[in-house]
C-alpha cells in the first residue's frame, strides 16, 4: 500500500486533481451509479472541459456533511464498541489528510474517513455518510454483509457500496463499516453496515474502473 499524507486540506486537494487517477468516491460516478453525479460530468472535469457542477445547494451539503462527519463517527463509536483511529494518526501524522494506494493499481487512489479497531482487536475502514436517508439504510445497526448480492443494496445505498470495497481493494483491509445518521423518533440515530472482503465484487469493480479509465481518461474518448 502506498501512503501519501498531507498537512493541509488544499495541499490534498491539489493532490486529487490528478487527471487518470480516479477516487473511491468516484468510482460509483464513473460506472454510472451514483445519483449524485455522471460519468459524463466526471470525465468532463478530468480532462479540464467542464467546470465544478455542483449547485449551491450540493456545495452546502458536502460542507454540512463535511461538519457532520466527526459527530457521526462518535454515536458510530458509542454504538458499535468499536475504537475510531484518525488515518493521519494510524500512519504517524495526526492531523494530516491521508491518500492511499495500491501498488497493483496505483490510478485507483481512497482517502479514508476514519479507521477503527472493532470490539475484538481487528483494524478495519469507518465511512461517515450525512445524507440523512432513513428509506436507503437498514433498520438494524451492525448488518453484516459477507458478499454482495441481489437484496444488498435494500441495506445500504449501493453507490456507497461501491466506494467501499474499492477502498478495500486498494488497502487489502478485512472490513468496511459505513455508517449513517438517520432520522429516528423525532430525532437522529446511527445506522452501520459492515462490509466484508470481497474478492469477486472487488475484482469486478477494478476491471471496470480500469477499463472505464483507459478508454476515456487515458484514451480521451468521451463517456
Amino acid at each position: 500500500m502506498i501512503v501519501e499524507t498531507f498537512p493541509t486540506r488544499a495541499a490534498w486537494l491539489a493532490a486529487r486533481r490528478n487527471p487518470h487517477a480516479i477516487g473511491a468516491s468516484e468510482a460509483a460516478v464513473a460506472l454510472g451509479v451514483s445519483p449524485y453525479s455522471d460519468p459524463w460530468a466526471l470525465w468532463e472535469r478530468k480532462v479540464g472541459r467542464g467546470e465544478d457542477d455542483r449547485t449551491p445547494d450540493d456545495v452546502e451539503a458536502l460542507t454540512r456533511g463535511n461538519r457532520w462527519e466527526p459527530a457521526v463517527l462518535a454515536e458510530y463509536e458509542d454504538a458499535s464498541g468499536g475504537r475510531v483511529v484518525e488515518p493521519g494518526a494510524h500512519f504517524g501524522q495526526r492531523g494530516h489528510l491521508v491518500t492511499l494506494s495500491n501498488e497493483a493499481f496505483p490510478w485507483l487512489r481512497s482517502s479514508p474517513d476514519a479507521f477503527a479497531v472493532d470490539r475484538w482487536g481487528v483494524l478495519g475502514h469507518v465511512e461517515a455518510k450525512t445524507a440523512l436517508d432513513g428509506d436507503a439504510w437498514t433498520d438494524d445497526r451492525g448488518v453484516i454483509i459477507d458478499h454482495w448480492a441481489d437484496g444488498s443494496e435494500t441495506l445500504v445505498p449501493a453507490h456507497y457500496a461501491v466506494q467501499a470495497y474499492v477502498q478495500l481493494a486498494v488497502t487489502g483491509m478485512p472490513w468496511n463499516d459505513l455508517c449513517a445518521l438517520v432520522p429516528h423518533r423525532g430525532w437522529l440515530a446511527v445506522r452501520w453496515v459492515r462490509l466484508m472482503r470481497d474478492e469477486a465484487t472487488q475484482n469486478a469493480l477494478i476491471e471496470a474502473l480500469a477499463a472505464w479509465r483507459s478508454r476515456h481518461l487515458v484514451g480521451g474518448e468521451p463517456p
